[in-house]
Formats: structure tokens, sequence, C-alpha cells
């Protein structure tokens, strides 16, 4: 019944979030995406561009080893990191961020991973997205690759990885 709730409550907020309004981050008025990402976790992602070089992301994904992981992130983008020696690197917009990360299991007693040997089925952490986004020029996509380290701090404390590549169409 608790993780029904919880899944209930964190749904309404992330769903409330995506529909939050923010500045444009290009000229074009395309500040909020929608996309998918692969990798572990695979899941759905979402950015709200709040000006040119800071961003807000969240996604829903299912991790292989049968969790439900949900995040949220903080941006800071790095647009001229690469220089400006071709159009295409001049497109690449690095960043650097800060996040929660929340997960949700139906799985008791498991091993290893966020919940160690308790009989827990939600886990909280901690993450630090690093990754690079390709604006395209011409159609409003966004193609990226992160990876993510991070800790884990309820049930237990640990260290994880996190990774993918995706794409976000901006409308």
């Amino acid at each position: 019944m608790l993780r029904t709730q919880l899944r209930i409550a964190f749904s309404v907020l992330f769903i409330s979030f995506c529909f939050n309004s923010a500045p444009a981050h290009a000229a074009s008025g395309k500040d909020f995406g929608l996309g998918v990402v692969f990798g572990e976790p695979t899941g759905i992602t979402a950015k709200f561009w709040q000006g040119s070089s800071a961003a807000f992301d969240a996604g829903v994904a299912y991790a292989w080893s049968d969790y439900f992981l949900f995040y949220g992130d903080y941006l800071q983008h790095f647009p001229a990191l690469f220089g400006n020696s071709t159009p295409f690197v001049s497109q690449l917009k690095p960043y650097v961020g800060i996040g929660a990360v929340m997960i949700i299991s139906d799985r008791g007693n498991r091993r290893g991973g966020w919940f160690g040997d308790d009989d827990a089925s939600l886990g909280l952490g901690a993450r630090i997205p690093l990754g690079v986004e390709w604006l395209a020029p011409t159609v409003p996509l966004g193609v990226f690759v992160e990876l993510v380290p991070g800790v884990g701090v309820f049930p237990r404390v640990f260290g994880f990885f996190n990774g993918g590549i995706g794409i976000r169409y901006y409308f």
C-alpha cells in the first residue's frame, strides 16, 4: 500500500514538474524536451531549459535488475567549452549537474545493489550527471550521452554508476 502511494505521489510531482514553463534556451523558443534514454537504466527523459546554460532534467526508467528509477537533476551547460572550430563542435553543449534519485522495487531481500540484504523496497541517493548534448540546428532535436556516478544513501550507503545515450524532441 505504501509503495502504491509513493508511486502516485511521485508521479503527480513528476507530471506537474514536466508542465512547468521556463525561459527558452534558444531563439526558437523550444525549451521543453521529451525523449528516451538507452542504457542502464533505460527510460523516458525530459529536459527544461532555464536560459542558455542552465536546465533541469528528470526521468523515469526501468533497470534490468527489476527496479524503477526516478531522478531529477539541475544541469549547468558550458556551450563554448569545446570551441568553435567547426559548426558541429559549436553545437555541442557539455554539462555537469547534481541531482537526486529514488528507486522503487517490489522484490524483497535483494543481494547487493541498492538494497543489499535489506527487505526495503525504497532507495534514495544523489547523482552527478556528466554529459554532452548536441542540439541540431535545423530540427528541434537534442542527442546526448551522459555518465552518472552517484551514491546511494538509503537504505544503505554505496557507490553506483549509470550511463546512457538518448534523444529528445524539443517543443
